[in-house]
């Protein structure tokens, strides 16, 4: 029917989209060196997770597996390890100990907040998911959102050029961050239909993260205003 039409066709965008996310990291990581294929290839795995997760999606609809939480759940939590862990890579050493440190509290304070939010908005409403379910349900907009804005301040901190990927990457974090706030709103008074508007989202928003994997342009900043505005949001953090 009309119904199973849309809800392959869901999954078929998810999946392209998955796929291309990933193997253009692959390509940059093929043909970059030093500290551009690191993140490539981090960038990579992490998007590698996220299709793996999301063909776990494909085959759980095949065989009508709707539990939530699922196993596709954890490839797509996984995105956001190796990415943090480019841009520690990034700004490992760039930056005097100091300011290196207090990106890392800033980065923490960002994760908090946003925790604090999301639990106060939506906590309550997803209880009767269960503990694992409700937990699960409120980590997917925490620690996309955590990333993007811990993101920005790490780019920011090591001046990396908006011409570069990392931003882009950033912006699909953030954009599927915004998705799950929108499925989460949804799906405490009913699961999102299939097919809807903001499915989309996840395909923009993990295409920019997989197309964010090319060379960050870390310290080539070169633009006085990009140095002006590094200087006015991380000098209106807690603890830069």
């Amino acid at each position: 029917g009309a119904g199973g039409e849309v809800v392959l066709w869901e999954n078929a965008q998810w999946t392209a989209a998955g796929l291309l996310a990933f193997a253009y990291p692959v390509s940059v990581a093929w043909r970059a060196t030093a500290t551009e294929r690191l993140v490539a290839t981090l960038v990579a795995v992490g998007s590698g997770a996220w299709l793996i997760g999301q063909l776990l999606g494909d085959a759980q609809t095949v065989v009508g597996f709707y539990a939530f939480p699922a196993p596709s759940d954890v490839g797509y939590l996984l995105l956001a390890v190796p990415v943090g862990v480019a841009m520690v890579a990034v700004i490992r050493g760039r930056l005097p100990q100091a300011e290196e440190l207090s990106v890392y509290l800033d980065a923490i304070a960002i994760f908090l907040t946003i925790t604090a939010v999301i639990l106060t908005v939506y906590g309550q409403q997803v209880a009767g998911a269960g503990m694992l379910g409700a937990t699960v349900a409120m980590t997917y907009p925490i620690i996309h959102l955590a990333t993007a804005g811990a993101g920005v301040v790490a780019l920011l901190a090591v001046r990396a050029s908006p011409r570069g990927g990392g931003y882009l990457l950033l912006a699909g974090f953030a954009i599927l961050g915004l998705a799950w706030v929108d499925w989460l709103r949804q799906a405490v008074v009913a699961l999102p239909a299939a097919g809807s508007l903001g499915s989309y989202s996840f395909s923009a928003g993990i295409v920019a993260v997989g197309l964010g994997g090319s060379d960050w342009r870390v310290g080539t900043a070169e633009s006085q205003r990009l140095h002006q505005i590094a200087t006015i949001v991380l000098g209106a953090l807690p603890v830069v």
